[in-house]
């Protein structure tokens, strides 16, 4: 039963993009690092402990997002509470789907929409699996004023 649950889980996170060691190695690689010999459930917990201690680089995108005009994934920030799209665009994810967007680590196609939402006015889709989170341009950051000189003390 433990087993189905875990297999069930892992098939769910991997919908949403979490790391699949099978699709981001090449035959070469799996070679050299012994994934090639690993079991199946040995991957299914290796790939879910990198996706639990380890934040992804930001990468690039896939030829074909670059080739057309279309948004991306370019960077998941704080676990999914935010992302930045392939145009610099920041956005606050809600709360109630960051669960969804903290395992979107790869560069994907997205779509951005209005929700209808006035907390959380867009909605941004993965094209690949169908999955909408609702979400708001993150502000802009504040510019950083440096502290206010001291004045130095009066000569006696």
């Amino acid at each position: 039963m433990m087993k189905l649950v875990l297999l069930s889980f892992v098939a769910t996170v991997s919908a949403f993009g979490a790391v699949d060691l099978d699709q981001m190695m090449s035959e070469d690689e799996k070679l050299k690092t012994g994934v090639s010999t690993m079991t199946k459930e040995q991957k299914m917990e290796l790939e879910l402990w990198i996706d639990e201690n380890f934040t992804p680089k930001v990468t690039t995108p896939p030829p074909a997002a670059k080739s057309s005009n279309s948004l991306y994934l370019s960077e998941n920030i704080n676990e999914g509470k935010q992302i930045r799209l392939s145009d610099g665009s920041l956005y606050d994810i809600s709360p109630d789907d960051s669960e969804l967007t903290a395992f979107w680590i790869t560069p994907f196609p997205l779509t951005v929409k209005p929700s209808g939402d006035t907390n959380y006015p867009f909605l941004i889709t993965n094209t690949n699996t169908g999955t909408s989170v609702k979400a708001k341009l993150a502000p802009p950051p504040k510019p950083k004023t440096p502290p206010a000189p001291t004045p130095a003390p009066a000569p006696k």
